[in-house]
């Protein structure tokens, strides 16, 4: 499973390696065949002499104040974070695959549960959990589940099922070492369908347990049952709208024509989509013209609403 960030400069939520400093790439490289290309925020997030003015030109920029490059730099910043938080992020399968382990743990938990019987008092009084909503309930599980392990182990030492309290421990360490590496992404997804339990009241480490389950249960099927296709690309768009605003400030016009003398061909013809193209490029060079097009058109149809 994809894992959030290790610990390093955060900008957001995700990891930028580059941060402050320069795209050491030139332009034959960024514009030419991207296999193997440092990459969609792995590279320096800061335009390079040469990648700035390669930009000014494409757009027909003759007037220019400080703003200009540290508007366009704090612009590449949003992209490579939604570009990196999408590559963080685990795919449905990976999800369902994570959903169905937690729902068979607690599964084989609450088997050894039964199998013990009645619970020695001392057990049952420290693992029960307060009455509390279902984040607190979520947290405070899988200490729960250790807390029982610890003590099942202490007494299978003097118990009259010593195995069965083993097995139980050895189940309870399980869980709760998958829940604590549980990706945040799933979490998420089984704390949403958490909140339509309902939790209070519950005290017993096995009732939590089998509303954990059922509430996973729940979360597998929602999510198997949303459509995929593509992400959208929110951010991008936004970003698009941004240099739209930024090239009027400079005096050239924001317009996009994916025409050629009446035809439609889904390239770039104007300097600003020209501009907004190589702007893109040179922060995910997987892009391709025709969805810059549609972007474009997207950004153009958005700021004529705004201005009207």
């Amino acid at each position: 499973m994809p894992k959030r960030v290790s610990p390093a400069r955060m900008t957001g939520m995700v990891r930028l390696a580059g941060y402050g400093q320069e795209d050491d790439r030139s332009l034959d490289l960024v514009f030419g065949p991207n296999d193997g290309l440092k990459d969609r925020g792995h590279q320096g997030c800061l335009l390079s002499d040469a990648q700035y003015n390669d930009l000014v030109a494409t757009a027909g920029v003759k007037r220019l104040d400080d703003r200009a490059r540290v508007d366009l730099n704090e612009f590449r910043l949003h992209v490579f974070k939604d570009l990196l938080h999408a590559e963080q992020q685990p795919s449905p399968g990976q999800i369902h695959k994570e959903m169905t382990k937690t729902c068979d743990l607690i599964h084989d938990f609450l088997q050894r549960l039964a199998s013990i019987g009645s619970l020695p008092q001392e057990i049952t009084n420290t693992v029960c959990i307060e009455p509390l909503a279902p984040p607190e309930v979520f947290s405070l599980f899988p200490e729960r589940l250790y807390d029982f392990a610890a003590l099942s182990r202490y007494h299978a030492k003097t118990g009259p099922r010593p195995s069965e309290l083993d097995h139980a421990a050895a189940s309870a360490d399980r869980l709760a070492r998958h829940l604590k590496n549980l990706d945040a992404a799933v979490g998420e997804k089984i704390l949403d369908a958490l909140w339509l339990k309902n939790v209070r009241g519950m005290r017993g480490l096995a009732a939590i347990a089998g509303v954990v389950r059922d509430a996973t249960t729940c979360a597998l099927n929602r999510s198997k049952k949303k459509s995929g296709g593509p992400r959208p690309k929110t951010t991008i768009k936004q970003v698009v709208i941004w240099l739209g605003d930024w090239l009027e400030r400079y005096g050239v016009r924001f317009s996009h024509t994916p025409r050629v003398k009446g035809h439609y061909d889904g390239r770039l013809h104007t300097p600003a989509a020209c501009f907004v193209f190589r702007f893109i490029r040179m922060c995910d060079g997987s892009i391709q013209e025709t969805t810059v097009s549609q972007l474009l058109a997207d950004a153009v149809k958005f700021r004529r609403r705004r201005i009207g």
